[in-house]
């Protein structure tokens, strides 16, 4: 991964948008600056854009204290190709909800950036991977190193330095894959267990196979026996079953015949009084044809009178419909002239109201120019009352700045205040940044500058506290006048603009009042006219004087109609006699006939009694055997239960005992699957034991870590070679014998010089330095090699601390001694004297508004 240009916002130290930085044309860099500016956080963005991952502990820690989101966009090669790659993070809108990430990444060709991202997160993530074969852990192992761990393997004592390389180069896995194999060795031990106990059990029960199957014969024929004297005595009891079925079924036939017996007498009852209404119905009929020359007399009378009625009725209708018509007209009438005298009312309000506004006209346009002249006074209140919220709004951006200016200071001093923590700590004499050897002298003089420095920004915040105070009672002394003021203007300015509109309103309705009141005059005066010569409704009146005269001609006399009625209420029983004797003389054969139709049902009813009768008593002679059956049949009935139940006890048995036997017969099968599972856990018990052997640490562990050594030793030595005129050569011994003769694992680095051969401990200063500085780069190219991803920049952040001249020379001499094994080399400090040995610098400042990046 080759780096070519960085663009950040809002990330750790550095708010709002930074611009680009490009690393293009730079091959050997030191990013400096003050401790806390933000150097290492470049590197952090790096890792953040790519894999997700930096020094912070949650994913908001990225996001700059005073902002909600946070951006890197970051270009890199892989080879020659160019990628981008912009993650993106903000901060939860609510305390308990979750913040939003996203992530895109895009491939440069012929037309452009063209995106290649995953449908989430997670598989973007693992394309950045699979495009430079390596994830954070190998980066931060092999590209980066980090502070304080050039000499983590080389410091460790020479038993213990297995165990780091182990870590160095991701060997665990093979621990984690040694304790699967063992859980699963356990786990196989405990079934193959189970499975023998199982086998154990399956055979105690095969044993009793012999004696269940002929237990089995012998149940066999014992239900053949039973079986047949079930069939004989089913057949039996079948039999009068058949025939108690026979006569219940006579009693059932006995009972419907008793049915029939009682339906037909009720029939034979009914048909009697049909004969009876028939025979009375034709005296009637007969009576009614006696008196028929009364009858029709009577309704001839009837006839006339009715016919005077219904003259009357008409006549009265029609008057009714002509006087509701009538009743109309007036109501027409009278609506017309009360609409006019409505308007004479309208009309006279109108103008005595438009006589009032016109009257006042002089007077709105007095008071409104009264208004105009006060309108100066207040706009010049308005803007003193303005002038002093610019002032206040002034103050406060003052404070605001003043209290910003504490906050970066009390955060400076609580920098001071970790370092001389660091600084008391009981026997330390060694900077608490960069590990270098101070002595007592140089622990003195950090201590004092620090102790100064603090002073200082104490005191500024001291005098700032005063300022800010000073400019707060002024900022309440102006609140308190702008609260009183803005009331009161408020108010001036509300009335001022109701009472100009209203004025300007009712001069408007003054003048039009003068303008329409002679018009309102002359539409009272025609009002008045048309009301005192009754000019209104003239249809209306007309067409009442028509109807006034057909209401004449009808001549209807209401006391002749009253008699009217009376005579045909009297000769109103005709009508219904005249009714009644047509009907006799229609219906009077009739009635004779279905008289005739009743008596012989009757007849025949009585006859069909006789029968059912004679039918009944021969059955009943026939169910007398019943009795002594229903004893027969239930004694069989009982005696078919017993041997039923002797068969099903038999069919019990016989099933249980089949059971029993199917059930070896599956034990059988299922002994030998459990004997071929106890086979195959038997070689897998044995397969994950070498397993666990071969995963240890002096299994495949040990082979690896002597397989890699050669790799580091050649690397090492071709640094160290460079950086000593191969004067000085490392080598690793990973056994030594014991005093009992044995060999003993360990890992040793000897060192070979002009003086001989010895062990890496007898070094220090420079030398040892340079050894580590060797190795470490040996095991960063050999964890690169091992992830399959070429190594073409190398980041170092080792924080050098305060050395002496001589020690930042040696610096300079171990990085020029690999700048040809890298495409970049970027190298974090704080050091000045550092500074002036590299062709490029990324200074890194702070500033109030966060960190900046600037490229010398």
């Amino acid at each position: 991964m080759i780096p070519v240009r960085l663009k950040i916002r809002n990330f750790m130290p550095y708010r709002g948008d930074m611009p680009s930085f490009s690393f293009e044309g730079i091959q050997t860099a030191c990013i400096c600056g003050d401790n806390g500016n933000g150097k290492s956080a470049i590197v952090d963005a790096m890792t953040w854009a790519l894999w997700g991952k930096t020094r912070a502990k949650r994913d908001d820690d990225v996001i700059h204290l005073w902002e909600t989101e946070a951006t890197v966009e970051f270009d890199f090669k892989s080879g020659e190709q160019l990628y981008r790659v912009i993650r993106k993070r903000a901060r939860p809108k609510k305390a308990t909800g979750a913040g939003q990430s996203s992530l895109d990444l895009m491939i440069k060709d012929e037309e452009g950036f063209k995106t290649i991202s995953g449908n989430i997160i997670r598989e973007t993530e693992q394309k950045i991977i699979d495009i430079l074969h390596m994830d954070y852990d190998t980066f931060i192992n092999s590209a980066f190193l980090r502070q304080g761990n050039a000499d983590e393997f080389t410091r460790q004592q020479p038993a213990k330095r297995k165990e780091v390389l182990s870590n160095i180069l991701g060997l665990d896995i093979y621990d984690r894959l040694e304790e699967k194999a063992r859980e699963k060795t356990r786990g196989q031990q405990a079934e193959r267990t189970l499975l023998e106990s199982t086998i154990r059990d399956i055979d105690a029960e095969l044993a009793a196979k012999s004696e269940l199957e002929n237990e089995f014969e012998q149940a066999k024929i014992n239900l053949a026996q039973i079986d047949k004297e079930v069939k004989e005595k089913q057949s039996e009891f079948d039999a009068l079953r058949h025939k108690k079925q026979a006569l219940e079924n006579k009693k059932q036939q006995s009972k419907q015949l008793e049915e029939y017996i009682a339906s037909n007498n009720r029939q034979l009852s009914v048909r009697q009084n049909e004969i009876g209404q028939h025979e009375k119905q034709i005296k009637e009929y007969e009576d009614l044809l006696a008196k028929r020359q009364e009858i029709e007399s009577g309704y001839a009378d009837f006839s006339s009178v009715k016919a005077q009625c219904d003259d009357f009725n008409s006549k009265l209708q029609q008057l009714n419909s002509l006087k509701d018509h009538h009743r109309i007209l007036e109501q027409s009438i009278e609506k017309a002239r009360s609409g006019l005298v409505n308007n004479q009312s309208i009309l006279k309000k109108t103008i005595e109201d438009l006589e009032n506004k016109a009257q006042k006209l002089a007077q709105y346009k007095d008071e409104l120019a009264k208004i105009e002249e006060a309108k100066p006074r207040l706009e010049a209140k308005e803007k003193a009352f303005d002038n002093k919220k610019e002032k206040r709004q002034s103050l406060l951006a003052t404070v605001q700045r003043l209290r910003g200016e504490q906050e970066k200071m009390k955060l400076e001093i609580g920098e001071i205040d970790e370092k001389l923590n660091l600084l008391c700590k009981e026997g330390r004499n060694k900077c608490p940044l960069c590990e270098t050897v101070l002595g007592t002298e140089g622990l003195n003089i950090i201590r004092a500058k620090f102790e100064n420095d603090r002073k200082t920004k104490s005191g500024l915040i001291t005098g700032k506290d005063s300022e800010i105070n000073t400019n707060l009672n002024e900022i309440k002394i102006i609140e308190k006048e702008l609260a009183a003021e803005e009331a009161e203007l408020k108010n001036n300015r509300e009335w001022l603009q109701k009472r100009v509109g209203s004025l300007a309103q009712a001069i408007e309705d003054a003048s039009d009042a003068g303008s329409k009141l002679e018009n309102q005059k002359q539409m009272l005066k025609d009002v008045e006219n048309k009301l005192a010569a009754g000019d209104f409704a003239s249809p209306e009146q007309k067409e009442l004087k028509a109807l006034d005269g057909k209401i004449a001609l009808l001549k209807y006399d209401s006391e002749k109609h009253r008699e009217a009625s009376k005579r045909l209420a009297e000769l109103q029983e005709f009508e219904a006699k005249k009714r009644h004797l047509e009907e006799a003389e229609r219906l009077l054969a009739a009635e004779k006939d279905d008289l005739a139709k009743a008596v012989s049902a009757s007849e025949e009813l009585q006859k069909q009694l006789e029968r059912d009768n004679d039918k009944k008593r021969g059955i009943e002679k026939e169910l007398e055997a019943l009795p002594q059956l229903e004893i027969d049949t239930q004694k069989a009935e009982d005696e078919l239960k017993k041997i039923s139940a002797r068969q099903k006890e038999a069919q019990e048995k016989n099933g249980n005992l089949k059971g029993k036997l199917e059930h070896l017969q599956n034990q059988e099968k299922k002994k030998k699957e459990k004997e071929a599972q106890l086979s195959t856990i038997s070689k897998e018990v044995s397969i994950y034991s070498e397993l666990a052997q071969a995963f240890g640490k002096k299994g495949i562990q040990m082979l690896l870590i002597e397989t890699a050594l050669p790799d580091i030793e050649n690397e090492a030595n071709e640094l160290l070679g460079r950086m000593t005129d191969n004067r000085m050569h490392v080598k690793f011994d990973t056994q030594k014998p014991t005093k009992k003769g044995d060999v003993q694992e360990t890992l040793e680095i000897i060192i070979a010089d002009e003086f001989g051969a010895r062990p890496y401990e007898t070094y220090s200063g420079g030398e040892a330095f340079r050894i580590d500085f060797s190795i470490r780069i040996a095991l960063s190219k050999l964890l690169a090699k091992r992830a399959g991803a070429p190594l073409p920049t190398l980041i170092i952040d080792e924080g050098f601390g305060t050395l002496d001249s001589t020690g930042i020379e040696k610096i300079k001499q171990a990085i020029n001694s690999i700048r040809y094994d890298f495409e970049k080399i970027i190298v974090i400090t704080h050091i000045d004297e550092l500074k002036d040995a590299f062709p490029s610098r990324i200074n890194v400042t702070k500033t109030p508004n966060g960190s900046v990046i600037e490229l010398n």
